[in-house]
């Protein structure tokens, strides 16, 4: 799949893109193309839905849209009646009474919620595109809550990012959903629940995003699922679709799993943590990844763990909670951000716990009284405090008094609660139903982002169950922002003027020849955005230029121009960049801002010869052969060793001589005398070429020789070697290094 330049989508069925043919026989509701249309499979056969270029034109008026663009979800009515409209509007969540006997316990995933009842079924809502609700069906998203089909016994219930696993009576175990993470030794999704090969005598189950452990009788563990870091702890780093012992482990009563790494709480309080360590989530004082376990350095009298993303966390005997590792929006609550945290730290603010939750980028502590408090990330109001903000301080969850235990979902953007009586509180993102509910859109300046709809995302969002794109639910409906700031509701046949969009209550409106007609299902419309969405390509430009007169150049005398997403930036006579656009994972320009329409000069650079652009940052070649970089650095794409944003440009450690700079997704990478090449940042793909999928806070050597031009795409990289030959490395998931 090309990432610019030219169409493409993604078949929600298969997560791929294709190209058919009209009347080729085809499976679900997928999307495709041909030579000028967009294809939909209607009744087995592909039929034309769109041509590309209105696709296109629809697609770029969303997201140039400068209001929220939202997608709401407009599915059968649940039996859970909606909160009343009269409820507060910054308390954006939902209480799921209890389902017929008392439900004991929760679990949320990526965008799912699941519940163990009393006397061992299990209830799931939300999210199903993997099957992960284990319902039996194929149906992309569930509102109201269905069962588990064949759980009856059920003693405990873990949710990963897109599977869920039930440890049932008699110390098996039984998974569905994404396919690879199940441990029966197949890489096929199952919508029903399958038993774990091996697995007898166990008595605690912990679901990762993409990988699974249990505590078996005796205190050993097993893992099996994704273990491209080590996060299984058997020592290697090969996927495991059956499960294998954890390496010196013994004692161990509660285990829990991140992204990439996994963490245990042994006999006399100890944590172990094993798996990658880039961010210091092993908590034993350095960044180097470990294969088996290693102590977390200063936890003691440990008696639960929380394993998020890229942080761990340990409750402490008198109610104290440490936390350590990725601390990006306050995640460790320890008042900073932004700091990572190689040793535990503790939460300010929280002295009587009675136990902890993690996800992703925000955490939630359930307090002795019963009341919730919660701290870190707060874009979907998943802190339920009233606002959107983030806090590097625990705040109460509002209207929480009488909890018995807390879940943060798979993704980090919904939180539940279980109650005394039995019911589940869960507030924060509702892009998939995970909350249980629907309701009717209410206006953003509410207050709070609408729990009831999904944001188009403009940041990564990854399936971690086959390190694609994640493809979302199908069944999500369209009621987009269109055009410039806000929808226009038309009727077709009303007059109209321009080439613009509309809507009525079930289409899109296109005006042609002065008149609304209809061009597609708003059901389609939201597959259509939500497919390039989830694959994160730019919407491509078109074959004409996006602004009719041509647009002013960025300043006198521009010596060279470098884009990438949507913002670009220029080299002027004289060795000055200036940038302009929309920079949304940091800021650029002085002052420092993350939009501007008109270019802005970059302070600090004066003798550039080449600058190049990333997704969230930008590099700037020096005259000298130095490399100066600034923007967003989460991974590393500043090379100064830090994972520190930098609104001013700091220098790439390392990097002499250097005759030309080009920048990926997530990473960059320099040409050296001699035809050498260093890249550093992100390297989920090996698109750093050392040979590793470890990021690099600095510039790190690719297994290149004679190298005389260089290229960063997306997730990979490619240069031209003396003899004409040319070499790539990285992401190869669309065939982009041309090895088949």
């Amino acid at each position: 799949m090309q990432r610019s330049g030219s169409w493409s989508v993604v078949s929600l069925g298969a997560a791929a893109c294709q190209t058919a043919k009209v009347g080729q026989r085809c499976r679900s509701d997928a999307l495709a193309q041909d030579a000028s249309h967009v294809l939909k499979c209607v009744k087995g056969r592909f039929v034309r839905l769109i041509s590309k270029a209105d696709g296109i034109a629809f697609v770029r008026n969303v997201l140039a849209a400068k209001t929220t663009t939202t997608i709401s979800l407009t599915l059968a009515p649940p039996s859970v009646a909606p909160p009343s409209s009269a409820a507060p509007p910054t308390s954006p969540s939902t209480t799921i009474p209890a389902p017929g006997p008392d439900a004991i316990q929760v679990t949320a995933g990526s965008s799912h919620t699941s519940a163990l009842i009393e006397g061992g079924t299990d209830s799931c809502w939300g999210g199903n595109i993997n099957g992960q609700l284990g319902d039996g069906t194929s149906e992309s998203i569930r509102v109201t809550r269905v069962v588990v089909v064949g759980i009856v016994d059920a003693r405990a219930v873990s949710a990963g990012a897109y599977h869920t696993c039930a440890l049932l009576d008699g110390g098996t175990v039984k998974c569905w959903g994404a396919g690879g993470q199940l441990g029966g030794g197949s890489t096929t999704r199952m919508n029903t629940p399958a038993e774990v090969s091996g697995i007898t005598g166990a008595f605690r189950v912990a679901a990762g995003p993409a990988h699974t452990c249990v505590i078996l009788t005796g205190g050993t563990i097993k893992c099996w699922g994704i273990n491209d870091q080590g996060q299984l702890g058997d020592r290697t780093t090969t996927n495991r679709l059956t499960p294998v012992s954890v390496a010196g482990i013994s004692g161990a009563t509660q285990v829990g799993g991140g992204v990439y790494h996994s963490c245990a709480l042994v006999d006399g309080g100890i944590v172990k943590c094993w798996g990658d360590n880039f961010y210091g989530q092993l908590g034993d004082g350095s960044r180097t990844p470990r294969l088996a376990p290693v102590v977390v350095s200063g936890v003691v009298g440990a008696i639960q763990i929380a394993v998020s993303s890229y942080h761990s966390c340990a409750l402490l005997a008198g109610g104290t909670i440490k936390c350590w590792g990725y601390n990006e929006n306050g995640g460790l609550g320890d008042g900073t951000t932004g700091n990572n945290r190689l040793t535990p730290v503790a939460v300010i603010g929280v002295d009587s716990a009675a136990q902890v939750a993690a996800r992703a980028n925000h955490m939630c502590a359930l307090l002795a009284s019963g009341a919730i408090s919660c701290w870190g990330s707060n874009n979907y109001g998943q802190l339920d405090d009233g606002t959107l903000t983030s806090s590097l301080l625990p705040v109460a969850v509002v209207g929480i008094t009488t909890a018995t235990q807390v879940v943060i979902g798979g993704g980090g953007g919904h939180s539940c609660a279980l109650l005394a009586d039995g019911s589940i509180k869960c507030w924060g993102s509702n892009l998939a139903a995970q909350l249980g509910r629907r309701q009717p859109i209410q206006p953003e300046s509410a207050g709070h982002r609408l729990t009831n709809s999904l944001e188009l995302q403009r940041t990564p969002m990854y399936s971690f169950s086959d390190r694609r794109r994640l493809v979302l639910a199908p069944a999500i409906l369209a009621v987009v922002s269109l055009g410039a700031a806000a929808c226009q509701t038309a009727k077709v046949g009303q007059r109209c003027r321009g080439n613009v969009f509309g809507q009525d209550a079930a289409h899109v409106l296109k005006c042609v020849k002065g008149r609304w007609t209809r061009t597609m299902t708003k059901a389609d419309a939201a597959r259509l955005v939500l497919s390039i969405l989830a694959a994160r390509t730019s919407v491509p430009a078109t074959t004409t230029p996006a602004v009719l007169a041509p647009a002013p150049a960025p300043g006198p005398g521009a010596l060279q121009v470098a884009a990438r997403g949507y913002k670009n930036c220029a080299v002027l006579v004289g060795g000055t960049v200036t940038c302009w656009g929309t920079n949304f994972l940091g800021p650029f320009g002085d002052p420092a801002s993350s939009t501007s329409a008109t270019p802005v000069v970059i302070a600090g650079i004066a003798n550039a010869s080449q600058v190049a652009t990333g997704a969230g940052h930008t590099c700037a070649l020096l005259t000298g052969g130095a490399v100066k970089c600034w923007g967003t650095s989460g991974e590393g794409q500043m090379g100064d060793e830090t994972t520190s944003d930098r609104p001013s440009p700091v220098a790439v450690q390392g990097i002499v001589g250097a005759t030309q700079i080009s920048g990926g997704s997530g990473h960059s990478c320099a040409l050296l005398p001699g035809g050498t090449i260093k890249c550093w940042g992100l390297n989920a793909q090996g698109q750093l070429g050392d040979g590793t999928r470890m990021a690099s806070l600095t510039p790190v050597a690719a297994g290149v020789v004679g190298a005389t031009q260089l290229t960063a795409g997306f997730v990979h990289a490619c240069a031209l070697v003396a003899g004409g030959s040319v070499r790539c490395w990285g992401d190869n998931r669309y065939s982009q290094l041309g090895i088949g």
